[in-house]
C-alpha cells in the first residue's frame, strides 16, 4: 500500500461528534481528517435522532508494537460500559433470531499471537493486507499485497524492489516458504497482470476457499494512473484465479461471473453446508459517495464451492438475480467500513477498521446468518503511537481459525512518510492480535 509523501497523518480521538452527514458531504469530511479538523474531533459520530444502541464493550488487545514485541505490562481494568461513539447502521430485514453471544469482558491484555511476519522472512522486509486460506492438510496460504523484497534482503529499499502480491506457505511447524513470480531474473508478482508495468496495473487477492483439490480466489484488478507513494489505485475488474493448492500452481484465471467493482463480490468468502456467500465491498478506499463504495457491505451467494457461477443477491427480503436490487447489509463510517467475514461457532463474525487510516478502532460484528441482521459485538481500540503520528493502521480482518478458542484479528501498519518506510520497512507489516472473544 503506497501513501503520498506529502500527506500528513492526524491522530483522532474517539470522542462523540456531530451526526452522520449526508452521503454527498461525507467524502469532504474524510479528506478533511488528514488536515486539522475544525468541526469535529473524531471520524466517528453518534446519531442522536434515534434510540441509542446498546453500549459496546471494549475488547482488550496486546499492547505490542508493529514489530511484534512482547506486550508491555498493564494493570487490570474493571469492566466498562462505553466505547468510541459510532454510527447506527441500517441492516437488512431478517426473521432470523438475534445472535446469542455473551458480551466480552474487559480483561488484561492478551498475549500477542505468534506473528509470522514480525521479523524479516528471507529477503522479505515488509508488506501488507494478508489474506489467509487454510488448507485441508493443515498448512496455510498467506497471500500479501505490495511487499518489499530486495535481493540482498537489507534496507534501505525503494519502489523498484517490491512486488504487487506475494505468497507464503505456512507449514505445520510454522515455517514460511515464499513464492513469487520471476521477471528478467528478479522476483516479480506471484500473480501478475497481463500489463507488464505493475506500477500502473496489478492484481490484489481477495476472498477465497478450498473446493476439493482446488483453491479458488477472487482477485481485484487495480489501476493507478499516476503511480506514487499514495493510495492512488482503483479497481477496474474482478477475476477468479484457480490453483491446485497442493503446489499452488495456477490452473485458470478468468473474469469473475460478476466482474464489476461496485461492489467487488468476493471481497470476503464464507460457506455453509449448501451455499458459498460472496460478501461485496468497495476495494477502493474513501468512496462513500458511490453505490457499492467503501462504507457498505453486500452479500451474494452461489452453490457451495461454485465460485465461477453467476450469484444471486440479497435484496433485503430474499435472494434474486438482479444485482441492482441488492441492498447493503451495513452502511457505516464516514468513509470506510470494509468488512471481512468468517463462520464462527454457529454464527458469523465480521471485522472492519472503521474509516481505515484515520479511524481509532477496529469493530467486531456478529450475525446469525450471512444476510444478517448484523450487530456490533465489540470495539477494539488500537494502540496509540503519540511519538509517531505518521503511523497508520488499516484493513483489519479476522484470522480464519480460533487461537486457543479465541478470535484473533489481523491488521496492517504503515507510515505516510515515504522515506521512513524506505529506510525502515519494518514499519510496514501485518500485526496479529488476540481478543477475548470466544
Amino acid at each position: 500500500m503506497w501513501f503520498h509523501s506529502d500527506m500528513e497523518s492526524r491522530r483522532v480521538d474517539p470522542l462523540p461528534c456531530s451526526p452522520r452527514p449526508s452521503r454527498r458531504t461525507r467524502r469532504l469530511l474524510v479528506l478533511g481528517a488528514l488536515v486539522p479538523l475544525t468541526a469535529c474531533g473524531s471520524v466517528t459520530a453518534s446519531a442522536p435522532t434515534t434510540a441509542p444502541p446498546p453500549a459496546l464493550i471494549l475488547v482488550p488487545i496486546a499492547a505490542a508494537s508493529v514489530l511484534g514485541d512482547a506486550p508491555a505490562a498493564t494493570s487490570t481494568t474493571a469492566a466498562v460500559d462505553t466505547a468510541p461513539a459510532t454510527t447506527q447502521q441500517p441492516v437488512a430485514r431478517s426473521t432470523s433470531p438475534a445472535p446469542t453471544i455473551s458480551r466480552p469482558r474487559w480483561v488484561p491484555p492478551a498475549p500477542l499471537v505468534d506473528n509470522p511476519f514480525a521479523q524479516p522472512v528471507g529477503n522479505w522486509l515488509g508488506g501488507d493486507i494478508p489474506r489467509v486460506y487454510p488448507l485441508p492438510d493443515g498448512r496455510e496460504v498467506w497471500w500479501l499485497n505490495d511487499s518489499f523484497i530486495p535481493q540482498d534482503g537489507q534496507p534501505p529499499v525503494d519502489q523498484f524492489e517490491f512486488v504487487r502480491n506475494i505468497v507464503f506457505i505456512r507449514g505445520l511447524d510454522g515455517s514460511l516458504e515464499m513464492r513469487t513470480g520471476e521477471k528478467s531474473g528478479a522476483p516479480w508478482d506471484f500473480l501478475a497482470d497481463l500489463d507488464p508495468d505493475h506500477f500502473h496495473r496489478f492484481l490484489w487477492p481477495l476472498g477465497g476457499m478450498v473446493d476439493g483439490s482446488l483453491l479458488k480466489v477472487f482477485v481485484a484488478e487495480m489501476e493507478c494512473e499516476h503511480p506514487k507513494w499514495a493510495v492512488c489505485s482503483r479497481p477496474i475488474a474482478t477475476w477468479l484465479a484457480t490453483y491446485r493448492w497442493s503446489d499452488m500452481s495456477l490452473l485458470d484465471l478468468r473474469p469473475a461471473a460478476n466482474p464489476g467493482v461496485r461492489p467487488v463480490y468476493g471481497f470476503s468468502v464464507v460457506s455453509d453446508a449448501d451455499w458459498t456467500y460472496l460478501f461485496g465491498a468497495g476495494v477502493e478506499y474513501n468512496t462513500p459517495d458511490v453505490q457499492g463504495g467503501s462504507d457498505q457491505t453486500f452479500v451474494a451467494r452461489v452453490p457451495r464451492g461454485k465460485l465461477e457461477q453467476v450469484p444471486s443477491y440479497w435484496d433485503g427480503t430474499g435472494w434474486g438475480d438482479d444485482p441492482a436490487r441488492a441492498v447493503p447489509l451495513i452502511e457505516r463510517g464516514y468513509a470506510d467500513f470494509r468488512m471481512s467475514v468468517i463462520p464462527w461457532k454457529g454464527h458469523y463474525i465480521g471485522v472492519a477498521k472503521e474509516d481505515e487510516f484515520v479511524g481509532p478502532a477496529i469493530f467486531v460484528m456478529s450475525a446469525p446468518a450471512p444476510q444478517g441482521p448484523w450487530t456490533t459485538l465489540a470495539a477494539i481500540p488500537l494502540p496509540a503511537t503519540p511519538g509517531a503520528p505518521d503511523i497508520v493502521t488499516y484493513d483489519a480482518s479476522p484470522y480464519p481459525l480460533p487461537v486457543d478458542g479465541k478470535l484473533a484479528v489481523i491488521y496492517s501498519t504503515n507510515s505516510m512518510i515515504e522515506k521512513r518506510v524506505f529506510a525502515d520497512p519494518s514499519l510496514y507489516r501485518p500485526v496479529l492480535l488476540l481478543t477475548d472473544i470466544d
